[in-house]
């Protein structure tokens, strides 16, 4: 995204997690939480809270090396001073759909996006675990060239994004 835009086959991109480039203009305009989801019938689906020392020796289904949800999540655990090898990674997928069924299923617990799993955590087939302390958070950014201040769509396209 960053390529197409810098050589001007875009006008404006759309990122997940951070951007320091100082030749783009960046505007943040959400922060997606990523959240443990596991089946309703799991040990711990019944807890108020759990820690995540309980999480990380559970099976886990996860996103792909490289996706955003797997970079937030590999980035706080190094903030808690944990390696990404502490997860119990049984089953690497590449869509949140995918880590829905599995987690379904009775597979292991999945990290995924909270606006992602909204539809089954309302309709009970997945348990959101809160886990004491902990956010993830995936920041969403709109990017564009330096220069003047967007005009015409790209206006009203960044203005509905920050409502």
């Amino acid at each position: 995204v960053i390529g197409d835009l810098l050589a001007r086959r875009i006008e404006i991109g759309l990122i997940e997690m951070e951007c320091r480039r100082r030749d783009l203009r960046v505007h943040a305009f959400h922060d997606d939480e990523i959240i443990v989801v596991a089946p309703p019938g799991h040990r711990l689906a019944g807890k108020a809270v759990v820690t995540l020392e309980e999480i990380v020796r559970e099976p886990i289904i996860s996103r792909e090396l490289g996706s955003g949800t797997r970079l937030t999540v590999e980035a706080e655990l190094r903030r808690r001073k944990m390696k990404e090898e502490a997860l119990n990674i049984i089953q690497e997928l590449p869509s949140t759909e995918a880590i829905k069924r599995m987690v379904i299923g009775g597979c292991g617990l999945g990290f995924v996006s909270k606006i992602g799993t909204a539809m089954e955590i309302d309709a009970g087939t997945l348990v959101h675990l809160k886990v004491r302390g902990v956010r993830f958070l995936r920041p969403f950014s709109a990017i564009l060239p330096l220069g003047p201040d967007p005009v015409g769509l790209r206006q009203l396209f960044l203005g509905f994004l920050e409502a």
